[in-house]
This record gives C-alpha cells, structure tokens and sequence, in this order.
C-alpha cells in the first residue's frame, strides 16, 4: 500500500511540474518582476495622489492595504496563468478557503464592516475627542479592527469598531462652541 502511494504521489509531481518547461517559468519570473515594480509604482502614485487629496487621512492607511491586497492577488493569477496552471480552479480553491476563513473570523470581519462605516459615516477623525460607551479620549488611529484612543491621563485604549458602531458616539470637538453649566451658589446675606 506504500509503495502505491508513493507511486501516485511522484506520478503527481512528474504530471504537474513536468507541465513547466524553462521558457514558461522565465516568463513567469519576468512577469513576477514587472508585476512587483508595476505594484509598488501604483502604491507609490496612489500615496501621491492621497496626500494632494482632500479625503481624511485615516482612510489613506486601510485604502493602501485593500489596493495592495488586490494587486498582489491579481499578480499571483497572472503568473499562475503564465505558467499553465488552471486558475479558475485556483480561483474556486481561493474562494472556498476564503469562505472558511470568513466563517471563522466572523467577529474580525464585523470589525472591518465597522471601519468601512466609521470611515464613509465620518462621526469623528483622528485628534478628535469622543466619548464612546464609557471610555473617552482623543481619536488616535481608525485602523482595519481597533479603533485606539488616548485618555486625558495618557493611556491608549483600543475599541473594536463592532463595539463603535453599535454604542452611542459623542464627539466633543465636532462644534466650534459648547455650551457648559455651571452651577454657583450664593449667600443672600
């Protein structure tokens, strides 16, 4: 029974690799090349053109790793298609896989949904000060998952953007005036 495995396993590899000749694998590496320079040249006008935006800033970060998510994965099909490999099953592999992970990332993923509307509903912008739930402080960073505000006692609190998007959000710096009462007792003596 061993050696049956074995025999179908190198059968396997011989029919799989044996597909490669050395002009698809240097056109695939040539590929890989100019897929990794065209990468980084559209990251780079992408950060160029963000930085002469007038988006908030903190929708640059998350923006940047979804493009760079993309392109990686559309060179990864490019080259496999280069070198013969069948990609709509790569593609339906990715998918099921993909699939698997969503399921068991269900509360990371809400996380994300929660950024994507913290960053569309705009309720506050980093430097702003906010009270949300019970915790308050100045808005940090508005990252893929946590949220991270600083306390007045300069602590650094991180709040899943589930958490955000479900409580109530009071941005204390939103207005330009605040209306404060103060309460003074006076002696009628």
């Amino acid at each position: 029974a061993l050696e049956d495995g074995t025999a179908s396993t190198v059968g396997f590899c011989q029919k799989f690799f044996g597909g490669f000749s050395w002009t698809k694998l240097i056109s695939a590496a040539i590929l890989l090349v100019v897929c990794g320079v065209l990468i980084k040249l559209i990251l780079k006008a992408a950060d160029k053109l963000f930085s002469h935006s007038k988006l908030d800033h903190t929708i640059f970060g998350f923006l940047r790793t979804t493009a760079k998510a993309v392109l990686i994965f559309i060179a990864v099909m490019l080259v496999a298609g280069t070198l013969g490999i069948d990609t709509s099953s790569l593609l339906a592999i990715l998918s099921v896989a993909g699939l698997a992970v969503s399921l068991s990332m269900q509360t990371a993923l809400s996380n994300v949904a929660g950024a994507l509307m913290i960053l569309t509903a705009k309720p506050f912008r980093s430097g702003d000060y906010v009270q949300i739930g019970d915790k308050a402080g100045t808005v940090l960073t508005i990252g893929a998952v946590y949220t991270s505000l600083r306390t007045y006692d300069n602590q650094i609190i991180y709040l899943p953007n589930s958490q955000i998007t479900t409580g109530s959000i009071v941005n204390m710096t939103s207005e330009d005036v605040r209306r404060i009462d103060v309460n003074v007792s006076a002696s009628y003596d």
